[in-house]
């Protein structure tokens, strides 16, 4: 075994380095005894969270790194079944399908 080799414990994480016993360096966005704590590059909106540098957890409304995109929920299409009906149109003829889908939301 090697005695110039430090030992440490926790594991360092996110590029971490073991540099003293139980002493972690770690890389620049990281901080804490294993770098494991992100350093917050952005604020996470719209009741995000920070998991990592420039990354939030976001709520189901929102995207993006910063969670400040909301994410739009369209209608969705709703299939009431009505007949056919003849559009009396002596030029024409023509029918008109109202069963089409009606949009909702």
């Amino acid at each position: 075994s090697n005695c110039t080799t430090p030992v440490c414990t926790q594991t360092c994480g996110n590029g971490g380095n073991c540099t003293a016993p139980d002493t972690c360096s770690c890389p620049k966005e990281w901080k804490g005894k294993d770098c494991h704590i992100s350093v917050r590059k952005q604020e996470c909106r719209n009741g995000g969270w920070c998991i990592a540098p420039n990354t939030c957890i976001c709520p189901q409304q929102w995207s993006g790194y910063d969670c400040s995109i909301p994410i739009c929920h369209q209608g969705f299409f709703v299939l009431e079944p009505l007949p056919l009906q003849f559009n009396d149109n002596e030029e024409t003829g023509t029918f008109q399908d109202l069963a089409a889908p009606k949009k909702t939301h």
